[in-house]
């Protein structure tokens, strides 16, 4: 079965969400029989409730696909777009969701109401994720379910309970989300852990090279001050507002342990372990305050 105009409305819509030619979407949704059965299924009557458009730089198609290969068999990789249910596939990159909201078969008159698409991207790590998450309830399902006041063969359920539960499932996503931001991230330089992957070569890295000691010193100091910021803002929080209710020093609290923790495990890692080893074979100043 051919591609229809409700199904190129669909990958166009794709391709508008995550920023991209809508050829390289139609392109990846022929490339696989699976990824237009996929499509298809999404607007057949009782279909699937949601399909993943993900772009990302990937391994060209194989032969199957009906591309061209290359003639020395070396596969360059490249932007390119697979269509996915979301069950085996690893996110990355961009995504556009595909979701409906009814049961009857979707076409071209009824393809604007019926469907709502949403995008998220791999760029900000697992709080970007939680973002996109709780934005589609957030911002399509709470404001329709609170619109609602007919509802049919679901009256029998409790819609107050539910939209309460809804809430509660928002608010948790974008409280956890709150939590990750909180999370400090240390630079690690990536050359610095390329000459010192472990603590048996520092003794070798220094008798080649001692100007690795100024570099590390100075990832060190900036390490520290980072430290010294979470003590700081931790300081402040003892000084609780007296207005301030029980549930949000709770929530003052899980963010202070968020802060906490990045830093006790990023403390206890290899790299760091390693570079406050370099340090102290070298008799840096900065060893006394690391170790």
């Amino acid at each position: 079965m051919g591609l229809t105009a409700t199904h190129r409305f669909i990958m166009e819509q794709a391709a508008l969400h995550m920023n991209i030619d809508a050829n390289l979407v139609e392109e990846g949704v022929l490339d696989a029989n699976r990824h237009t059965e996929l499509l298809h299924s999404l607007v057949a009557q009782g279909g699937r409730q949601a399909l993943f458009f993900m772009c990302a730089d990937m391994d060209p198609p194989g032969p199957e696909s009906g591309r061209p290969q290359p003639a020395d068999g070396k596969a360059v990789r490249g932007p390119r777009v697979i269509v996915s249910d979301g069950k085996d596939t690893r996110f990355e990159g961009l995504c556009a969701i595909v979701y409906r909201n009814t049961s009857r078969a979707i076409e071209q008159k009824n393809v604007t109401d019926d469907l709502s698409i949403t995008s998220m991207t791999s760029a900000g790590g697992a709080a970007a994720a939680l973002e996109a998450v709780r934005s589609v309830p957030a911002l399509f399902l709470q404001p329709a379910l609170r619109a609602w006041t007919v509802w049919g063969a679901a009256s029998s359920v409790d819609s107050a309970g539910f939209q309460g539960d809804l809430a509660d499932c928002v608010y948790f996503l974008g409280d956890t989300k709150r939590n990750i931001d909180e999370l400090v991230v240390f630079h690690i330089p990536p050359e610095l852990t390329e000459l010192l992957p472990s603590p048996d070569v520092v003794k070798s890295v220094l008798d080649k090279d001692t100007s690795i000691i100024g570099r590390v010193e100075y990832v060190i100091t900036v390490w520290t001050r980072q430290i010294e910021q979470v003590l700081t803002r931790a300081e402040r929080l003892r000084s609780v507002r007296e207005d301030t209710g029980p549930l949000d020093e709770l929530h003052q609290w899980r963010r202070l342990l968020a802060r906490f923790g990045s830093v006790a495990e990023h403390t206890a890692s290899p790299t760091c372990q390693t570079f406050v080893i370099l340090l102290t074979v070298a008799r840096s100043k900065l060893a006394k305050h690391t170790v």
